[in-house]
């Protein structure tokens, strides 16, 4: 995991940051703590995704600003491990 951490370190040439399970630190749910990207008619989650981080009620979220300081990707998963490929991914295949 820490050399996709390394990677990600890399490949990103503006900020990004990490959340695992941020709603805990509000005393809040997750639906709450993300409830402007849980809306389904947003497009923005499969609402698969969003029925299994709500399923095992675990959160990773990953905002990335990969190029400059005003395009961003969030990637969000249950699972840390694949939360950081998606995030590989994404830096990946983005246009240099």
């Amino acid at each position: 995991m820490t050399d996709k951490i390394k990677q990600i370190n890399e490949l990103c040439k503006f900020e990004w940051q990490l959340t695992v399970n941020g709603h805990r630190s509000l005393n809040t749910g997750i639906y709450e703590y993300n409830y402007p990207h849980f809306e389904e008619d947003t497009g923005m989650i499969e609402p698969q995704m969003i029925k299994e981080i709500l399923n095992r009620e675990n959160c990773v979220s990953i905002c990335l600003y990969p190029r400059n300081c005003t395009g961003f990707y969030w990637v969000y998963h249950y699972d840390l491990e694949s939360a950081l490929d998606a995030t590989l991914k994404i830096l990946q295949d983005e246009p240099i």
